[in-house]
């Protein structure tokens, strides 16, 4: 599979074709930078009980989130999604059975967790990381747009010298 794909793209339409998707992705990260960030009046909050913490690994996008399941005073489980990068494994398992309020978005993010009087995660503190992601998103989303351009480029001149040279023989 790697092979054909390397086949592929040292070809010049194939060099072309990974210039546009290099382009779509710096577009895609200019994109993202620009979403809106929930207000802290928006988030939904849920009272309850940690049920379970399931650590879920993504191997496309390499990612490790801990998938949170509370069960509020009424009997309804509410399933949450937490980065690793904002809690430590250790502290998900001192949680579990323990009474938690989570403040969530629409996408099931949380932005704060707290156990009684300790605040695990802060709002601010998560409004904060995701301030500088989208940030760093807005920064380099044109550098990979312009490197997928250039990418594009050569595919197009490389096309264009091979005809010139079946063109001349």
């Amino acid at each position: 599979m790697i092979g054909w794909l390397l086949r592929l793209f040292f070809r010049p339409w194939g060099l072309i074709v990974l210039g546009i998707l290099i382009m779509t992705f710096g577009w895609l990260l200019v994109v993202a930078s620009q979403a809106e960030l929930p207000e802290r009046a928006a988030l939904k909050q849920v009272a309850g009980v940690l049920d379970t913490a399931i650590k879920i690994t993504s191997s496309r996008s390499r990612s490790v989130n801990f998938e949170l399941e509370i069960k509020s005073v009424n009997g309804d489980i509410v399933k949450l999604k937490l980065p690793e990068r904002e809690i430590a494994e250790d502290q998900v398992k001192r949680l579990l059975g323990w009474p938690v309020v989570a403040l969530y978005s629409v996408t099931n993010d949380v932005w704060e967790l707290s156990s009684g009087a300790a605040k695990i995660i802060e709002y601010d503190v998560a409004r904060q990381r995701h301030v500088e992601t989208k940030a760093l998103e807005a920064k380099f989303g044109p550098y990979v747009g312009g490197a997928g351009l250039l990418v594009c480029l050569l595919g197009f001149f490389w096309l264009f010298h091979r005809r010139r040279r079946t063109v001349a023989a």
